[in-house]
């Protein structure tokens, strides 16, 4: 008689316990229902202006409806490759409003958000029709014709490998903007920053071209050739003039 009375108790228990459980997972999907717990991004870390955004700069949580604010992104997709609003950080912990997002192609200055440490923009004016072989993206070769009085022309290659940031119409809108006339008229490119003064005296003593690298794209950019007649000339002609020449010339 104990144990069948031990038995009903430890079965009442058993369901008991189940009962509550049950109502807690209830209870807890009714209230996520009714709170409206929607998925956030926030930002993982300080995001300074003109960051390109990856995935590891995002953290998911989730947040009441109620609590979001208008112009809030919550979508992945539309924060990842975007790149930071210029006038401001975004804080670790923040999420993600539409008016701290640009797409890269519709910035003016796009091509600076794609430079790696120690490297700076340069622009190029160049033949539309040789602009027309190169998109984005692409490495090229920076070549240089020298015209020298009673003799061939000196040319060569003084950059090779050299990334192309992005190309630009005659009104400095990246061809691939819808408000573009689609015509490239001259190329960002990634150099180093001790070749700026290089290429400044290198466009004062002849014309530059760029054309499509052969090989691998891995390794150095934008590196200085070996054996480059032309290279050695631009260099002697800097060492001639000193440092004042080579700010003139930049």
């Amino acid at each position: 008689m104990k144990r069948t009375i031990l038995f009903k108790a430890a079965v009442c228990i058993v369901f008991a316990a189940l009962l509550l459980a049950m109502n807690y997972v209830l209870f807890t999907v009714y209230a996520a229902y009714r709170i409206g717990m929607t998925p956030v991004y926030l930002a993982a870390r300080d995001l300074p202006p003109r960051t390109r955004i990856g995935e590891e700069d995002l953290i998911e949580t989730e947040i009441p409806a109620g609590y979001i604010l208008p112009g809030t992104v919550t979508a992945k997709e539309q924060i990842i490759g975007m790149i930071t609003d210029i006038q401001g950080t975004i804080p670790a912990g923040s999420p993600f409003y539409a008016s701290m997002l640009e797409k890269p192609e519709e910035i003016w200055d796009y091509g600076v958000s794609l430079l790696k440490e120690g490297q700076t923009a340069c622009r190029l004016l160049l033949d539309p029709a040789e602009l027309r072989t190169l998109s984005a993206g692409m490495r090229a070769d920076v070549h240089i014709v020298i015209e020298q009085k009673d003799l061939a022309p000196l040319t060569g290659c003084i950059l090779s490998h050299a990334r192309i940031l992005v190309l630009r119409d005659r009104q400095g809108i990246p061809v691939d903007d819808p408000e573009s006339s689609g015509v490239p008229y001259l190329a960002e490119i990634a150099v180093n920053r001790e070749d700026i003064d290089l290429l400044a005296v290198a466009e004062s003593e002849g014309t530059l071209r760029l054309y499509a690298s052969e090989g691998t794209y891995r390794g150095m950019e934008a590196a200085r050739p070996e054996n480059s007649a032309a290279l050695r000339y631009l260099l002697s002609r800097m060492e001639k003039a000193g440092p004042q020449g080579s700010a003139q010339g930049s």
